[in-house]
């Protein structure tokens, strides 16, 4: 029996085929215990550092959201709670309010100050708080308030920043000087008021001092007692500031990592960079080297026996696995000779080559249904809706994608697809939005010209294949992860809109168009002038000169429109304040018609509309509404001075906004409607005191006055002398005639 299984044995590794089975799971079984083994250390000590540095970037988020975000808001919202708990203004901005109320309280603006000294003192580090109104150019901190002066400590800092020269809402490092020599270096951090408003929008500011040499203080109490160090670097001038036992050599070690980047082979040191919203701060953590423990002799040695063992075990296996794959690849491929002998070579010296030979074919077939993509499945990938578990299987995992958007006019969208796709070497999947617009996803492998190559290619392609028809595209930024894709899209969805603006027949990059930032400055006032006045060619003109400075310069898409909008809504108030509207567009609102597919059209629609309104008051309303209306209106107030008489009365009495019926009356009576009333008023009642002998009473009630004491004083401002004063001077005169007639 035992000569039996011997000889059985010996014949299996006699056989060409078990013999290769064998020795190919022997050899793969050893090689991969040898490589477990030889990068199982490294591993180790790599997952260690790996999980060192998750948590340290961690803490320095935790920082990060602590200086600037957690730590100010202290601050802010003491502040804040306070000066809510004093104003109640809905719907206002409750600085500016605060300030309009209490602005000459002086008992308040202790008040204030008083407060702002119970914030510092429970603040130990900090310096000071200091607020600043800018429609007072007004100062209040925790010793006093005062005006803002050009020797005021601070100054300089209000100026630069309301000049735009300083971004708000982030940590500045500044010397404050006293003169001779003497300054303080400081950490502020300013918050703008309205609360992350912008340019003319800024009501004030408020400045937290913090500082330096105390600010090491905040970074300590982070750090706690871990043996880790918190460094806080200024991106623009270097200035560094750490928590307690930072040395020189710590910040020259920030340094260098920072100047090596994501490669920095200094394993003790974490760097946070500067994030995307405020791009001043940097942040660092330097770890103690006992933190990050070696393998020990131990471990090596463990891991030695590991791959021994795995190594026995292994030709164990390749036996057994041998034994049972023998036949049953046999036996498959004699099946495979007798159904299609095709599928092997003539030659079969190779079982396992002929069996590859099979299985790429079925591989090939596989990969080219594999590339018939889900179009839904497509679009929830780049529309962000599907989690890592459901990816399409065509788009990798670790790749470099970039997506582009195209637009067709006049349809033929369709016929894109295949055109670009045998035209281009880059790997792509293509979604069908509709008949106009596709959707393109480019992913690569070799990220570093990933987006120029797509944009030469769109470039080359996309004039050929539209012909006469007009075609744009859209690029949006390189992404890494699959799951940013759907950021990706956007972009190129929104750089598409560009069109608009632009024109056709290009491809727009979302990168270059992110950096259209400029912002021009338009004064919409003669414009309203021109439509209010019936100047037709002054509107034109303003809307060419418009639309030049709007194309003219890199502005963003936004802009334009806010721009256009803004033109509307002067044309709609314009209307509004003549009640012409339903005259002169009575379907739609002049937004709705203005609005065409792009920005020419659009300026061309609003030029059209504003000759309209300009045209019709040119002709129908100034010739007779200024001086007919605003007479008719004095007459009666003149008729009816003895009731209470309003500039919404008379607004409603004329069909008119009370802004525009203002504004028409101070110009055709050269003073305000208040002015008016009250010299007519004070006329008449100066004839009643002259001609009649009611009492003073009785004449304040005559005129519209319910108080006396109120007329009495109005008189006296217009006329110098009191009514009483003012009758007897009369009757003295008139005692004076009549005593001279009789002599």
């Amino acid at each position: 029996m035992r000569k039996e299984r011997v000889h059985r044995f010996s014949a299996l590794f006699e056989n060409a085929y078990f013999r290769r089975l064998f020795v190919s799971y022997a050899v793969t079984t050893a090689l991969i215990a040898c490589l477990c083994g030889a990068v199982l250390y490294d591993r180790a000590g790599r997952a260690a550092h790996e999980e060192l540095e998750r948590q340290s970037r961690s803490k320095l988020l935790g920082v990060q959201e602590h200086l600037e975000n957690t730590y100010p808001n202290v601050f802010k919202n003491a502040f804040v709670s306070n000066l809510l708990s004093a104003v109640d203004k809905p719907g206002r901005d409750a600085f500016s309010v605060y300030y309009e109320e209490y602005g000459q309280n002086v008992y308040q603006m202790y008040h204030l100050a008083a407060h702002l000294k119970t914030i510092v003192s429970g603040r130990p580090e900090a310096e000071n708080v200091t607020v600043y109104f800018k429609n007072t150019n007004f100062m209040v901190d925790k010793h006093a308030f005062f005006p803002m002066e050009e020797h005021t400590p601070g100054a300089e800092l209000i100026q630069r920043l309301q000049k735009d020269e300083i971004p708000t809402n982030r940590w500045l490092q500044r010397n404050v000087y006293y003169g001779e020599g003497v300054y303080d270096r400081l950490m502020t951090f300013v918050y703008s008021f309205p609360e992350r408003a912008k340019g003319g929008e800024i009501q004030g500011y408020m400045l937290i001092d913090i500082r330096a040499d105390r600010f090491r203080d905040i970074l300590s109490g982070l750090a706690g007692d871990s043996g880790e160090k918190f460094v806080m670097l200024s991106v623009k001038d270097g200035y560094m500031t750490g928590s307690d036992h930072v040395t020189e050599t710590d910040f020259t070690r920030v340094l260098n990592a920072r100047e090596r980047g994501a490669g920095s082979s200094d394993k003790g040191v974490s760097l946070l960079p500067a994030s995307e919203g405020n791009g001043d701060w940097a942040y660092a953590s330097i770890r103690p080297k006992g933190m990050v423990a070696p393998a020990s002799a131990q471990m090596q040695r463990n891991v030695v026996f590991v791959c021994l063992g795995v190594i026995a075990l292994g030709v164990l296996i390749a036996y057994y696995l041998s034994l049972k794959s023998y036949k049953p690849v046999q036996t498959m491929l004699l099946r495979l000779k007798e159904r299609d002998n095709g599928l092997l070579p003539n030659q079969q010296r190779n079982e396992f080559l002929a069996l590859d030979l099979v299985l790429n074919g079925l591989y090939s077939t596989i990969q080219q249904l594999s590339q018939q993509v889900d179009g839904n499945m497509l679009h929830a990938l780049l529309n962000g809706r599907l989690s890592e578990d459901e990816m399409p299987k065509q788009v990798p995992v670790k790749a470099g994608y970039v997506v582009a958007a195209v637009r067709m006019e006049n349809g033929g969208a369709r016929e894109l697809v295949p055109a670009l796709q045998s035209g281009s070497p880059i790997a792509q999947l293509v979604a069908e939005k509709d008949a106009h617009e596709i959707t393109i996803l480019y992913f690569s492998d070799e990220t570093g010209t990933l987006r120029e190559r797509i944009r030469e290619e769109l470039e080359r392609l996309l004039p050929s294949i539209a012909g006469d028809r007009g075609y744009a595209a859209g690029m949006g930024g390189l992404v890494q992860t699959r799951e940013d894709i759907a950021k990706s899209n956007e972009q190129a969805a929104s750089a598409l809109k560009y069109t608009f603006l632009l024109g056709m027949n290009r491809v727009f990059d979302s990168e270059e168009l992110g950096l259209r930032c400029d912002i021009p400055q338009i004064d919409y006032e003669p414009f309203e002038r021109a439509l209010r006045a019936g100047n037709s060619e002054a509107a034109k003109q303003f809307i060419a000169d418009f639309s030049e400075k709007i194309k003219g310069r890199p502005v963003p898409l936004e802009t334009a429109e806010l721009s256009l909008a803004q033109l509307t809504m002067i044309m709609s108030k314009v209307m509004i304040d003549i009640n012409t509207k339903e005259r002169i567009f009575p379907d739609v609102l002049p937004y709705q018609r203005a609005s065409q597919g792009t920005f020419a059209e659009t300026v061309g629609s609003i030029c059209e509309q504003s000759m309209q309104i300009a045209g019709h008051i040119g002709r129908h309303l100034l010739p007779h509404a200024q001086h007919e209306v605003i007479a008719g209106l004095m007459r009666y107030m003149d008729a009816h001075l003895h009731e209470d008489i309003s500039l919404d009365q008379l607004a409603g009495m004329a069909g008119l906004s009370t802004q525009y019926l203002s504004r028409q009356f101070k110009e055709i009576a050269g003073i305000s409607f208040i002015e008016y009333l009250t010299n007519v008023r004070m006329e008449r009642a100066g004839g009643l005191l002259q001609n009649s002998r009611s009492s003073v009473t009785e004449i304040a009630s005559a005129v519209g006055y319910s108080n006396a004491q109120y007329f009495c004083a109005r008189f006296k401002s217009k006329f110098g002398v009191t009514p009483m004063q003012y009758r007897n001077l009369f009757k003295a005169e008139g005692d004076r005639t009549a005593h001279a007639g009789r002599g």
